[in-house]
């Protein structure tokens, strides 16, 4: 049982503002994810200093897209 861990996680966006220049969608977007969920792994042969360990992420999260003009685009993500 030592060799297993369960945790948690989360993950997002810092700093979600683009600027694009050129072309016809240039503009400032602003693009912002979240996710977060359960954390499982595997840890064999945690004494020694080289070892091989294996782990999954399965969580859930939101996408969104908000361009100049204030259009809002959204969805919400399960991986």
């Amino acid at each position: 049982m030592n060799n297993i861990f369960i945790g948690g996680y989360g993950v997002g966006t810092d700093f979600p503002e683009y600027e694009i220049t050129d072309g016809e969608d240039k503009g400032f977007y602003n693009i912002r994810f979240r996710h977060g969920g359960l954390w499982l792994g595997y840890v064999p042969m945690q004494h020694k200093v080289v070892h091989f360990y294996g782990s999954a992420k399965i969580g859930w999260g939101k996408g969104r897209l908000r361009t100049d003009n204030d259009t809002r685009f959204s969805d919400r993500v399960l991986s």
